[in-house]
């Protein structure tokens, strides 16, 4: 994904400040929106229905017991669908979920959105810059190789760069 959105080589100042802008852009958009989905929508609404599924138990474990259980359980739910949704290649699912998992404990912990988002765009930012950097000191065959993979998600990323390639060039020809 990274190389699909942001190319494999260093390049000038230029390039850099525009691989850092682009990075930042993706980390925060994805830190919130899919927090907002994921733990504002998905997470509050599986702890309800979690809760309403426990009141039966809740003479036996008390209140908060159940609100306790049903907060767990709503972070291994949607950490796991979190996860499944993330699914690109072998392995990345599983830290997806594991991720998915940390945020929906920060939230609950301190009960704001936002902090789970600068939490999430915080990871991703970390992950995609030192991604690009591990890749841009690959040898030359290490690239081929993965620009010859074809993903859905990387093509549609690859298509954009490409795009945005175009209008970069047009605008300094201009």
């Amino acid at each position: 994904i990274t190389a699909s959105a942001l190319g494999v080589e260093f390049g000038g100042f230029r390039r850099c400040v525009g691989v850092v802008l682009a990075t930042t852009l993706i980390s925060t958009s994805a830190g919130l929106f899919e927090e907002a989905a994921f733990r504002g929508v998905f997470q509050r609404a599986a702890k309800c229905a979690f809760v309403f599924l426990a009141k039966p138990l809740a003479a036996t474990i008390g209140a908060v017991g159940v609100d306790r259980a049903a907060t767990a359980a709503a972070i291994a739910t949607v950490s796991g669908c979190f996860g499944a949704l993330h699914n690109y290649c072998r392995g990345y699912a599983l830290l997806a979920a594991l991720a998915g998992a940390y945020f929906g404990l920060v939230y609950a912990a301190t009960g704001n959105l936002l902090v789970a988002a600068v939490a999430h765009a915080t990871v991703d930012l970390v992950a995609f810059l030192t991604c690009y950097v591990s890749l841009c000191q690959r040898s030359k065959a290490d690239k081929d190789t993965l620009a010859s993979k074809s993903f859905k998600v990387t093509d549609a990323l690859r298509a954009t760069r490409a795009n945005f390639d175009a209008q970069l060039t047009a605008a300094q020809r201009a």
